[in-house]
């Protein structure tokens, strides 16, 4: 992988007759902190959070941590006031990020009971609600708190005092430059992440995550930048929500799962603790959400294998002119999802792939 200073300076090179102001990097910072501190106010305000904030809070915090990867390609210096920034935001999206699963979760539940379902299943899921009903609580609460611990004064300040720093020590290139020589970086990650075993959830989880940290890069670029790399945001969208989809089905499979357990332990110490078809009613609901996931996931390995890593690829070559790591990696890409494909269907139910 080329280190950001080379990346800086081919940038640079490429774009160095592109007017900008010195203030753009401080000027961006501000915008996305001041997003997640009107958040935070709004939380603190009401004591409550409303449905849709902790995901928008989520967004806001992953947005806020790409406005500084892209000052420090720009070439801010680091600083103390970022560092706290960074854990700042990190805490917020980590309690904020127990509420949106739970949330994801009451929601596709609640449509389920719309389907043709047998009784013990419509039972259950009515149970598992009441419990994520309690759990929401909690993690809201959890949310609230962290709201209240950076109170309007504590954020605003650090705000500030970050902002300061970077207007005074301006930006060493554009936001064209920097942007670019972000996403060369990301998009260099993204390819490494692909080249894991995508069978594996936590390996999908983190090639999940890679793809995110390229698309709020692609989103914060302007001008020149923007048009170049719209067939690659296109693209990462696409990657993105397909991959969402997955997630929150293998988070819903494992949590039926684990409250199946939790159910069939509870009657087996305390037979009359609960009707039998409870935890008869999550098996089987976690069997069919299981058999969903590794159909859903086969599906998405397959089309991968076929023509996805090529988009992909031929995407990142349009925006930055070639394929970060060569042409014989991305070869790799293309092929091992056939493998993982094998891997998966040769697998037991319920039982994470290795390959």
């Amino acid at each position: 992988m080329q280190s950001m200073a080379s990346l800086k300076l081919a940038t640079a090179r490429r774009g160095a007759c592109v007017d900008w102001s010195a203030d753009w990097v401080s000027d961006l910072v501000e915008q996305r902190l001041r997003t997640v501190e009107k958040l935070l106010s709004g939380i603190r305000r009401g004591k409550v959070v409303e449905p849709g904030v902790v995901h928008r809070l989520r967004v806001a915090t992953r947005r806020a941590r790409t406005s500084l990867e892209v000052a420090e390609a720009a070439g801010a210096p680091e600083s103390a006031a970022e560092r706290k920034a960074l854990h700042r935001l990190r805490r917020i999206r980590r309690e904020a990020s127990e509420a949106r699963v739970i949330e994801v979760l009451e929601r596709a539940l609640t449509q389920r009971l719309e389907e043709l379902l047998t009784g013990s299943e419509r039972t259950a899921i009515a149970f598992m609600l009441g419990v994520l009903s309690q759990e929401e609580k909690a993690a809201n609460a959890k949310v609230v708190r962290v709201a209240e611990r950076y109170g309007a004064g504590k954020f605003r300040r650090m705000r500030r005092s970050l902002v300061r720093g970077l207007r005074g020590a301006g930006a060493a290139v554009g936001p064209d430059q920097a942007s670019t020589a972000l996403a060369a970086q990301l998009a260099s990650d993204v390819q490494a992440e692909a080249n894991e075993n995508l069978a594996d959830p936590d390996r999908l989880h983190a090639f999940r995550l890679a793809i995110k940290r390229l698309r709020y890069c692609l989103e914060a670029m302007k001008g020149e930048s923007s048009t170049r790399f719209e067939n690659l945001m296109l693209q990462v969208m696409g990657l993105q929500e397909d991959l969402g989809r997955l997630n929150d089905l293998n988070e819903a499979a494992h949590r039926v799962a684990a409250l199946r357990d939790r159910a069939a332990s509870s009657r087996a110490s305390r037979p009359g603790a609960m009707p039998e078809e409870i935890p008869e009613g999550l098996d089987v609901l976690a069997s069919k959400l299981d058999a969903e996931h590794r159909e859903r996931l086969e599906e998405f390995l397959r089309e991968w294998a076929e023509s996805g890593a090529e988009r992909l690829k031929r995407a990142i070559g349009e925006a930055l002119g070639e394929a970060p790591g060569g042409a014989a990696d991305w070869a790799e890409t293309s092929e091992a999802p056939l493998v993982m494909v094998r891997s998966l269907q040769e697998a037991p139910a319920g039982e994470r792939v290795s390959v």
